[in-house]
């Protein structure tokens, strides 16, 4: 009989996970599950400076925010994606993340030295454009790829599966549902 109340395994879980997607899944995202299974919460490498690991703590807080639900910085994303850098990214995607962290930091003005909202709007108003229908791609790029390491970083996390309401140890047996069905239980409906 399978014990249920067992505390979950991050390694585990994206094992069981890895094989139930496919090879494809793994294929196309093997970087973001290899750091994820690798990555222990408070490991540092030491790629980011102090203040860029402070910018990215801070923009990862804007992007997912703590609710009754822990934010970006209490999962470490900031941790997460210092660790991506040194250990999954090339040396030229590490200057690449490099030199948009900086630039992000530009057009701030200097983000750290923005007061708590008007960092919130300044990222708020840069996923916006970023996202605006007709954006060009190419001038957010690396706003668009921040906030997919924040997202990946979260829900890669224990308090990202675990806190935010959509883990679901046993989600009961495969059976095909309908959009109705499938909208409701997410809460969309």
């Amino acid at each position: 009989m399978m014990e249920i109340n067992k505390p979950m395994n991050r390694r585990r879980f994206l094992a069981g996970l890895t094989a139930m997607m496919g090879a494809s899944f793994v294929a196309i995202n093997a970087s973001a599950i290899e750091a994820a299974v690798a990555y222990q919460s408070g490991a540092r490498a030491k790629i980011l400076t102090s203040k860029q690991l402070e910018i990215v703590k801070l923009v990862g807080e804007v992007i997912i925010p703590k609710t009754d639900t822990p934010g970006a910085i209490a999962a470490d994303v900031h941790g997460f994606i210092d660790y991506m850098l040194a250990e999954f990214m090339t040396k030229k995607d590490r200057t690449t993340f490099l030199t948009g962290l900086d630039s992000l930091d530009a057009k701030a003005g200097g983000f750290l030295q923005l007061s708590a909202d008007d960092q919130h709007d300044f990222v708020e108003r840069m996923d916006k454009k970023a996202y605006a229908r007709g954006a060009n791609k190419k001038t957010y790029a690396f706003y668009r790829s921040l906030k997919d390491w924040v997202t990946t970083g979260f829900f890669s996390s224990e308090a990202g599966m675990t806190q935010t309401g959509t883990y679901h140890p046993l989600p009961g047996p495969m059976r095909e549902v309908s959009r109705q069905e499938y909208l409701e239980y997410h809460g969309w409906a």
